[in-house]
């Protein structure tokens, strides 16, 4: 239902997060976005309160 919510590349990034903490990096090599792309993305799933950022370019899916 939550995808259903979400912009294409904003499903793609979601889809790569879990509950075990994700750096940017990770993100990068697993979807080839690029770097300012991936980081409004992010932004965009934080504000919409679909990820935490537990600590610094370090994120989760929120529960």
């Amino acid at each position: 239902m939550k995808n259903l919510l979400l912009e294409k590349d904003e499903r793609l990034v979601y889809g790569c997060l879990s509950l075990r903490p994700k750096n940017v990096g990770e993100l990068l090599k697993k979807t080839g976005i690029s770097v300012p792309e991936m980081m409004d993305i992010l932004a965009r799933l934080l504000q919409k309160g679909f990820i935490t950022e537990t600590v610094k370019n370090y994120y989760i899916r929120k529960i």
